[in-house]
């Protein structure tokens, strides 16, 4: 008979719930060492290592809903108050949902290694990953991969000899025999196929400052705290009166902009009497956005463009930019415009 399960505790967070740096003190109900698993796949490496040390939490992300929902049960049938997880990807959650030097220990099992040469990009640790992991490991923190992709383990010892933050964990940075090692599926599998898992580990020493590249590589690094909690609003006034099924001619399916560091892209466009609402992509280093931005009259004469109200983005600088780009075709668009409010980055107002 399986334990049953808690009353009461949301073992299932959303992101959008959770915003930037949750208070992990206040979900669990306590402050203890955190553990973070990036991919809990069917969750029997976190429920193992969760009821292993009880007096630690521990917090998972997968990307796979229909496998996340496997993980979720088997957190449930364990009843782990220990346990939380996120139907997120792993680089975002490392940098959106931890502060610098608050995690104990990170682990990656099995990782997609994307063997073809040409999709070895999509691979998660690279040199930036492996920054951002130092910055968010305590000192003494750990870092533990299992592979049995010889070429991906050889790649990543190399990347983490070249960060001087990192110590090997045991006598080397790789090794294929592990006591403690907790066989999970895709373990099994390998190994019932005769293939040898390779153990990556290392361990903080010594803390260094972020490059400034690896802040161009994942841009929600560059978002300041004071940031996070500012809507980003844009009031106009213009003349004569919008009329929004002539709105949309201006604002069709196009790119906006196109560089080395951003592409934003409106990808459809929907309107009533009230308001105009666009489909916006914006991609930037890793991250990817899509939401929905709203047109609508605001007070007697006035506008406002701001992100609508479901889905909002991460404020970074390519959602900034995107809201600007908007604001200079609503400008093109009016025989007389003035920009009353902004709450965009004045770097990119320049661009009106």
């Amino acid at each position: 008979m399986g334990v049953k399960p808690l009353r009461g505790i949301k073992f299932l967070l959303k992101e959008e719930e959770l915003g930037f740096f949750p208070s992990w003190e206040r979900i669990f109900g306590r402050m203890s060492h955190l553990y973070f698993e990036i991919g809990v796949g069917n969750g029997e490496f976190i429920v193992e290592m969760a009821e292993k040390i009880k007096e630690a939490n521990f917090v998972g992300v997968e990307v796979s809903k229909e496998v996340l929902r496997k993980a979720l049960s088997r957190v449930e049938e364990h009843a782990l108050s220990n346990v939380r997880l996120i139907h997120m990807e792993g680089t975002k959650a490392l940098a959106k949902l931890f502060k610098t030097e608050s995690l104990e220990g990170v682990f990656l099992n099995f990782p997609d290694p994307w063997p073809k040469k040409k999709h070895r990009k999509k691979r998660i640790v690279n040199q930036g990953f492996l920054y951002l992991l130092s910055n968010r490991l305590r000192i003494n923190g750990f870092f533990q991969m299992a592979t049995d992709h010889s070429e991906y383990a050889e790649e990543t010892v190399e990347l983490l000899k070249g960060i001087e933050s990192f110590s090997p964990l045991w006598k080397e940075y790789l090794i294929t025999e592990k006591e403690d090692f907790f066989p999970t599926k895709y373990a099994r599998k390998w190994l019932s196929q005769g293939k040898r898992i390779y153990f990556i580990g290392v361990k903080k020493v010594k803390k260094i400052d972020l490059p400034e590249w690896v802040k161009e590589w994942c841009p929600l690094l560059k978002i300041r705290e004071e940031e996070i909690a500012l809507p980003i609003v844009n009031i106009f006034k213009g003349r004569p009166k919008l009329i929004f099924s002539e709105l949309i001619k201006a604002l069709k399916r196009s790119i906006l902009y196109k560089s080395e560091n951003y592409f934003i892209k409106i990808l459809d466009t929907f309107y009533n009497e009230e308001a105009l609402l666009l489909d916006l992509l914006v991609e930037e280093g890793i991250i990817k956005q899509r939401f929905f931005v709203k047109i609508s009259p605001y007070a007697k004469e006035d506008y406002i463009l701001t992100p609508y109200e479901s889905g909002k983005p991460d404020p970074t600088e390519g959602v900034h930019l995107a809201m600007v780009l908007l604001l200079k075709k609503l400008k093109e668009a009016f025989q007389e415009f003035e920009l009353k409010k902004s709450t965009c980055k004045e770097k990119f107002l320049r661009y009106l």
